[in-house]
């Protein structure tokens, strides 16, 4: 008989647990159906992982603009394996969007461009909505023509309206708050 030690790891060894976590592991293996949606969580949480321990959790502006690119390639990749890409425009939207979101993650990663250009190119605004319409467009029937292009224009200048709308709402509710609180910036 072995010491405590060897007796514990033998006992989560032999426990439902670890069987059940041997599952876990091998799912995407046993049911390939999941890797377009798993694989890209963990490239996203490879990536995170490397550029935390490379800057640590101090520039939470760059953390945000690397996420976003994440997203792209996270909506490009589930395109790109669940789609049958049966036009050139939905060929080139997909891949589009995850040269974007590599292009991007690259120099958010490492903070290779100016951190104007970055905030504005891989805001939560442009990244949501760009990858908004990128599946639309791939999912749906909705031809990709000029019309589209002007509708999709249109679609974004709402939105920012709407979003922007929503802050300075947010904003006055904070603004009033601080000055009913007798809290100055």
């Amino acid at each position: 008989m072995g010491g405590p030690i060897e007796t514990t790891i033998e006992l989560v060894i032999e426990s439902a647990a670890f069987e059940r976590m041997v599952e876990i592991i091998q799912a995407p293996m046993t049911q390939p159906e999941i890797i377009p949606t798993i694989m890209p969580l963990v490239v996203g949480f490879v990536i995170l992982e490397l550029y935390f321990g490379k800057y640590g959790h101090k520039d939470s502006e760059w953390t945000i603009g690397l996420i976003n690119s994440l997203l792209w390639i996270k909506i490009a990749i589930s395109l790109i394996l669940t789609e049958s890409m049966e036009t050139l425009p939905e060929r080139y939207l997909s891949y589009g969007l995850l040269v974007l979101g590599f292009f991007t993650a690259y120099l958010n990663f490492n903070h290779l461009w100016r951190k104007r250009i970055a905030f504005s190119i891989t805001s939560e605004f442009a990244a949501y909505t760009y990858a908004y319409l990128t599946v639309i467009l791939v999912k749906t029937d909705i031809p990709p023509d000029f019309v589209t292009f002007q509708g999709s224009i249109l679609f974004l200048t709402v939105i920012f309206v709407a979003a922007s709308l929503i802050k300075l709402a947010e904003q006055t509710k904070i603004a009033k708050k601080s000055t009913n609180l007798g809290i100055s910036k």
